[in-house]
């Protein structure tokens, strides 16, 4: 298990100084997911927030593979913190995140991230539900702000989100070869 942490923090802290290289999608969502394995796990009273995956055969897709894995962790963290701030202490059934990965076309691959909040909140105070599912779709989200950035302008890919019946999808779609020329902002640290 440690080894392959490893590989994963590899993977998410390879450089993008270099430009953009052909990775597999699918490991660095594994790689983001197993990075915020902790954030996952059981807690005192709280049952583990289960992740759901389906993924069908990707091809290789070429990006900013640095950038790319933040902005997944980004958006999962959005995710796993409104779980965590909106659940009760005790709660019968183990809250979910899904993911879903498909080829959508020749040249484009979509990934879905969803959570259904209602599971998590108390059903009772429906006003509750309708501000648990805002905050993601809000503006005030720096993890979505950023992941929109990655996306859309370094990527050339589209990033969107709806609500729907009480589950909150956020949606990538990236090229298989990206269109964007733009060179990497360099991140301060």
């Amino acid at each position: 298990h440690i080894y392959q942490l490893v590989l994963y923090l590899l993977l998410f802290a390879v450089s993008d100084i270099g430009g953009k290289r052909t990775v597999d999608l699918q490991a660095l969502v594994e790689g983001a997911i197993s990075l915020l394995g902790h954030k996952l796990q059981a807690k005192p009273r709280r049952l583990p927030i289960e992740i759901h995956k389906q993924y069908q055969q990707q091809p290789q897709i070429e990006c900013y593979s640095a950038a790319l894995s933040q902005a997944l962790i980004g958006i999962l963290l959005a995710y796993i913190s409104q779980i965590e701030s909106a659940r009760n202490d005790m709660e019968d059934n183990a809250p979910e995140i899904s993911i879903d990965m498909r080829l959508i076309s020749d040249s484009w691959v979509s990934l879905s991230v969803s959570s259904d909040f209602s599971q998590s909140l108390d059903v009772k105070n429906s006003a509750s539900h309708q501000e648990a599912s805002d905050i993601l779709l809000s503006g005030d989200n720096i993890s979505l702000q950023l992941a929109h950035d990655v996306v859309v302008k370094q990527h050339g890919g589209r990033l969107s989100q709806c609500n729907e019946l009480g589950r909150t999808k956020t949606t990538i779609e990236l090229p298989t070869v990206s269109t964007v020329t733009a060179s990497m902002p360099a991140i301060s640290r």
